[in-house]
């Protein structure tokens, strides 16, 4: 394997393996499930593997010309289409690249390498909400040239149901690829929203799904990480993308809101705690990693408190977690998630911060 410190789920492995051993490699993959769940990584060790020279029970063989070529990015066979913004209009001969300003141009090869070297780093540039045309027609360009030797040409697509946003340009642009694949190509269509993907595309891939690692797989990548206030692998629902993301002392920064929140709901006063308010205001307003932390903080709040109603053996996913707070909600009348999925759509759109906050913290005390 190419990331020596992943590990990919084995069925999906064996599966993937097979296509080349029996030399019947499918012209079009979609790789689908959850977010976070290494379907990204899984495509890239795919196509190293595929043109691997000296492929091994473990794919690919790390040490081969073309898979040194793609570790460093300068894989002339392999490219990458992800979401970009809008750029200025061009020939339909041009690439992509001509269409690109110089900033984004750079943003997002400095992206693709740090994606290369990290499958789970995430490429986020500003503005980028959907699959340009451009994208298409650029791989359009080189797609029907012949390769060398038992050579693929592959396409690995990422965040792949963005190529019908806002409308089905791109799709359809790519969907005459896959109706009539040019020899010796092969396409990875990698998304978590596969239902957003128009039905003829889905239907010219071979599906292959990708279910949340399991536990053993999920620790390995917590050695650094271990805390046994929070059963990190239902915290995080397997995403190791996000588990990736968080800092060192992210998790004493969880417990701290935890403590807090709990001391919040419990309160008897209908009056809004302006303690947690300026606390809430501060972590939102930076826009770190921690934000997302405390949202899924919040939503793993409830989950514990629910659950434990209705499960006689229900085990929290906070150690700190005591029946006081059940009693609680049991009291209250709000529909909880329902709440912090509004805050959360409120902050991803950029509503009011205070105002948005406010909402939220009276909202969940009613």
């Amino acid at each position: 394997m190419i990331y020596t410190n992943h590990k990919l789920d084995l069925k999906n492995l064996t599966k993937l393996k097979k296509f080349k051993k029996n030399k019947r490699i499918p012209h079009a993959f979609l790789f689908h499930g959850s977010e976070g769940v290494g379907k990204e990584f899984a495509a890239i060790e795919f196509a190293a593997f595929i043109n691997c020279e000296s492929p091994s029970e473990d794919l690919s063989c790390r040490t081969c010309h073309s898979c040194l070529k793609l570790l460093s990015n300068n894989h002339d066979l392999v490219s990458y289409v992800f979401p970009l913004p809008k750029g200025k209009k061009v020939n339909k001969k041009d690439g992509i690249e001509k269409s690109m300003s110089e900033n984004v141009a750079t943003e997002f090869r400095i992206n693709l390498d740090k994606k290369i070297k990290n499958p789970y780093h995430e490429i986020k540039l500003k503005n980028a909400n959907t699959i340009l045309i451009d994208s298409i027609r650029s791989i359009k360009k080189t797609i029907f040239r012949t390769t060398e030797n038992k050579s693929y040409r592959i396409i690995l697509i990422f965040e792949a149901e963005k190529l019908c946003f806002p409308n089905n340009e791109a799709a359809n642009s790519l969907l005459k690829l896959l109706e009539e694949p040019p020899k010796k190509s092969i396409f990875i269509l990698v998304t978590s929203k596969a239902d957003l993907l128009i039905d003829t595309v889905k239907s010219r891939c071979l599906d292959i799904y990708f279910p949340k690692p399991s536990p053993e797989i999920f620790n390995s990548y917590c050695e650094t990480l271990s805390n046994e206030s929070i059963n990190l692998y239902r915290f995080f629902d397997g995403n190791i993308k996000l588990l990736k993301k968080i800092e060192k002392n992210s998790l004493s920064d969880i417990e701290k809101f935890y403590l807090r929140f709990k001391k919040f709901i419990l309160s008897e006063s209908d009056k809004i705690d302006l303690e947690m308010l300026d606390y809430l205001i501060d972590i939102f307003r930076s826009k770190s990693n921690l934000s997302e932390l405390i949202i899924l903080a919040m939503k793993c709040f409830f989950k514990d408190a629910i659950s434990s109603r209705y499960i006689a053996e229900y085990e929290p996913i906070f150690s700190f977690f005591d029946k006081q707070i059940t009693n609680k909600i049991n009291s209250l009348e709000s529909n909880f998630l329902d709440k912090i999925i509004e805050f959360e759509k409120d902050y991803i759109l950029n509503v009011n911060l205070e105002l948005a906050i406010i909402n939220l913290l009276q909202g969940l005390k009613k």
